[in-house]
């Protein structure tokens, strides 16, 4: 579920987890805190998880557990 960067030894990526029920978070909170736990134990200080454009709204999910969500800027290459 967590797997560590190639670029940053102390950062570590978290797979998107989508639930069926999204009201029941039992599963999913015992996914993140052993997710932590697992970071804890390997020394890994960043835990990160992407979301996409298309489910920007599954960010609330995460921000329970801690998680802030910044606003990336990119510069789209198609315009030149």
């Amino acid at each position: 579920m967590v797997v560590r960067t190639r670029w940053n030894n102390n950062t570590a990526i978290l797979s998107f987890l989508d639930m069926q029920n999204p009201d029941d978070f039992l599963i999913k909170d015992l996914l993140i805190a052993k997710s932590i736990i697992d970071c804890k134990i390997h020394d890994i200080e960043i835990l990160e998880v992407y979301i996409r454009d298309d489910v920007l709204l599954k960010e609330q999910d995460y921000e329970r557990y801690g998680f802030e969500f910044k606003i990336i800027h990119h510069l789209e290459l198609s315009k030149f």
